[in-house]
């Protein structure tokens, strides 16, 4: 199915032959250059179960711009690659407009796949495009500002809060050095800086960190056990525009190679970016959070610059027992500043690099079982 004109998904009229895409189906669908097409299904599963280094041979292909709706929550469960073609724009909320509260949007990668890594969300080597993902801005790593004391209902105060709701998933830091004694928990009531938690296995004293891993644009693997890839990618000479920020990523990252290409394409693992000649992006105040037990990174970058793409005021937190959370790749310029690590094997895993070009760490904290990095 390709777009006829601009319009919403679920009209007829914005499609070839005049029949909406049916769910579910295995088509392929192809958003054509020029045209907008707002997706406004409550739930639909589209694609063809493709994935390519090649933008056409993908199973949902973005040539022109896939608006999400900032009316009605909306889920897309890609059967295949969600492929942003050169030119294209992915568009689920900006800054300017972002999906807004009371809306959700749910982007569900991998779906019925049993392979790991086998599709995911990426724009591999375009020469030009636009991401956009922006959610409602919410307080995403703040600290106690009292000790707390564990207990079904516990209450905590905490130093700031904007926009947290009941039923946030929120996760309470290690109260040692031990990874393993962070705690995910949710916000069973209260309201501005004062909350009760539905649990808290230890006590914390005051100055425990605490983020909250809620938000009302979410991509998601759609199994657990088989994680999905997700790279925003420009080609080395190419360039790129992203507009992401509070967004949460679930169970994005496996370490093997993506069914498109091989190991490093199109990421170099879990939230990737590739900025090729882009200008630097700054992708912030996200989530990174994997619950599952497949070997992944949750956040990378390799760039074949010095353009310092930065991961800023992230909230991690990972289940495996030896991957790290962060990989800066080859001739890695990325930053990663105000970052927390909640919960990691190894925080910073990078991989060659083949000259001056250095990763830069600043502010955040880790808590990790192994080391602290592992650097090449």
């Amino acid at each position: 199915y390709t777009s006829a004109a601009t319009g919403l998904w679920s009209a007829g009229a914005t499609w070839v032959g005049g029949v909406k895409p049916p769910s579910g189906a295995g088509h392929k669908i192809v958003i054509a250059a020029a045209h907008t097409v707002t997706y406004d299904e409550a739930d639909g599963t589209y694609g063809d179960g493709t994935s390519s280094t090649t933008a056409a041979n993908n199973a949902i292909v973005v040539n022109g711009t896939l608006k999400f709706s900032r009316s009605a929550s909306t889920i897309l469960r890609c059967a295949g690659t969600l492929f942003r073609a050169s030119g294209g724009t992915v568009d689920a909320g900006t800054t300017a407009d972002p999906i807004p509260a009371g809306v959700t949007t749910d982007i569900y990668l991998n779906h019925g796949s049993t392979t790991i890594g086998q599709h995911g969300m990426t724009s591999h080597l375009q020469s030009s495009g636009t991401w956009a993902l922006v959610g409602v801005s919410r307080t995403r790593n703040t600290t106690l500002s009292a000790g707390a004391t564990a207990g079904s209902n516990a209450a905590i105060s905490v130093a700031a809060a904007d926009n947290w709701q009941v039923g946030d998933t929120v996760v309470v830091a290690s109260d040692t050095d031990d990874p393993t004694r962070a705690q995910v928990t949710t916000l069973a009531s209260g309201s501005g800086t004062s909350w009760t938690l539905a649990a808290l296995n230890y006590n914390r004293a005051s100055g425990c960190r605490i983020g909250n891993f809620s938000s009302n644009v979410r991509v998601r693997s759609a199994n657990a056990s088989y994680p999905a890839v997700v790279c925003f990618s420009a080609s080395d000479t190419g360039t790129m525009t992203l507009d992401v920020a509070n967004v949460l990523f679930e169970n994005i990252g496996p370490n093997v190679g993506w069914a498109g290409g091989g190991q490093n394409a199109p990421a170099y693992y879990g939230v990737g970016i590739r900025g090729g000649g882009a200008a630097k992006q700054t992708l912030y105040s996200c989530v990174a959070y994997h619950t599952g037990t497949v070997p992944a990174y949750v956040i990378s970058a390799g760039n074949v610059s010095a353009v310092a793409h930065e991961f800023k005021n992230w909230a991690c937190y990972s289940l495996h027992a030896t991957i790290g959370v962060a990989y800066p790749g080859d001739n890695c310029s990325a930053r990663f500043t105000d970052c927390i690590f909640y919960r990691a094997a190894t925080p910073y895993t990078s991989a060659y690099n083949a000259g001056s070009i250095n990763t830069v760490v600043s502010g955040g904290a880790a808590w990790s079982s192994a080391t602290l990095a592992s650097l090449n």
